[in-house]
């Protein structure tokens, strides 16, 4: 049997045309020089915005090309000017990078009101209403999240947020969901929406986008400018640069940017709904088939690529290696990834299966063979 990839959620395969366009591109770096290259491959490399914008329904001008998500979501994040008596509202399956860069900025807004999801992870909305004052100054939700594969209600939120504060922000991280979900930031609501490109976009790894959506951009101090966003007036002045893409530097890779542009327009291809549906498929497939000494903690209503499983009797630490052994690519997720999604459901380790549009049911056949040799090995009935 071939390699099994289950981990997309991690970082799913590159295609092999996007693989072939970052060892060409890099190639002709050593022919022309970086900077020549560069210049010769400007309007390559600005298709780059224009692809982002048609898979998120924004203007190319509201996209940022950025090494990662997290970075991204840190700096705009810290961009946001914030008052003392500002309130910000998460969900309780908030992604602990997200979480610290909150708790470092601590002392700059007055409250970190925390939602509380049920035990499907629903959210009731008349309490979430209720939840949002002329305070709340950001609510920031994980699309879906690496530690649970629920499709969250964004539409619907961002309907509540604007309807109840219009002035408010709201932030998507798009992390898991770009490339599996469908993404239309204007139907969404959503003024700040960030993405890695290793995931389910299948873009190599070091690379990712930010989305500021235009009607905040001028309320926006940006954490980090250089000479690619602004200019020296005087000696103790700046001024930034209009239509420059927000929180961009002037040092990037070229050849990862076109690789994921690549990427993503093979994606596009493809058609996300096709993708969803697919994958939605799979899991399905997954749950029929593996059901002995498993508990999923999806909503059977709200799946998608990812599904999180717990044992009933053994380790999942120990079935990882199992399955590894056995060429399948899976992945432990633990109680760093999401502090507070953890302490909710009591567990320290989630064994994390995740599918893309290549993966197929011969595969998951093989896994549940796998895993039912590991349960006869464990001697768990």
């Amino acid at each position: 049997m071939k390699l099994v990839h289950f981990n997309n959620a991690g970082a799913s395969l590159m295609n092999t045309k996007s693989i072939q366009i970052l060892k060409k591109y890099l190639d002709l770096e050593k022919k022309f020089g970086g900077y020549e290259l560069q210049e010769k491959s400007k309007a390559t490399l600005d298709k780059f915005y224009k692809v982002i914008a048609k898979l998120i329904n924004s203007e190319p001008s509201e996209i940022s090309f950025m090494p990662n998500s997290t970075l991204s979501w840190n700096f705009v994040l810290n961009s946001i000017p914030l008052k003392k008596n500002d309130d910000i509202l998460i969900f309780e399956n908030e992604y602990s990078s997200n979480l610290l860069t909150l708790l470092k900025k601590k002392n700059h807004f007055k409250n970190l009101n925390i939602y509380k999801l049920n035990n499907l992870g629903e959210i009731n909305f008349s309490e979430l209403e209720n939840m949002i004052s002329k305070k709340t100054r950001i609510i920031n939700i994980n699309h879906v999240c690496s530690q649970n594969g629920n499709i969250m209600p964004v539409e619907v939120i961002g309907k509540i947020l604007k309807k109840k504060n219009p002035n408010s922000i709201f932030m998507i991280d798009a992390c898991q969901s770009a490339g599996q979900v469908p993404i239309d930031v204007k139907r969404f609501k959503c003024d700040i929406l960030t993405s890695t490109g290793r995931k389910f976009l299948n873009g190599p790894r070091g690379t990712g986008f930010l989305y500021v959506n235009k009607k905040i951009r001028s309320i926006l101090d940006p954490l980090f400018v250089d000479m690619t966003s602004a200019k020296v007036t005087s000696k103790n002045k700046y001024k930034l640069k209009k239509n420059k893409p927000f929180l961009e530097s002037f040092e990037f890779s070229p050849a990862l940017k076109m690789a994921f542009t690549t990427a993503v327009e093979n994606i596009l291809n493809k058609g996300i709904d096709n993708i969803m549906e697919k994958n939605i498929e799979l899991s399905k497939y997954l749950r029929k088939n593996l059901n002995h000494n498993v508990h999923f903690y999806e909503n059977e209503n709200n799946l998608s690529a990812i599904n999180t499983i717990s044992l009933r009797k053994g380790s999942v630490k120990e079935l990882f290696n199992y399955l590894k052994k056995n060429k399948i690519n899976t992945y432990v997720v633990n109680h760093e990834v999401s502090n507070l999604y953890f302490k909710k459901i009591k567990k320290k380790f989630l064994l994390r299966i995740s599918f893309h549009y290549y993966n197929s049911t011969d595969e998951i056949d093989y896994l549940v063979r796998i895993f039912n040799n590991f349960n006869k090995v464990k001697k768990i009935d």
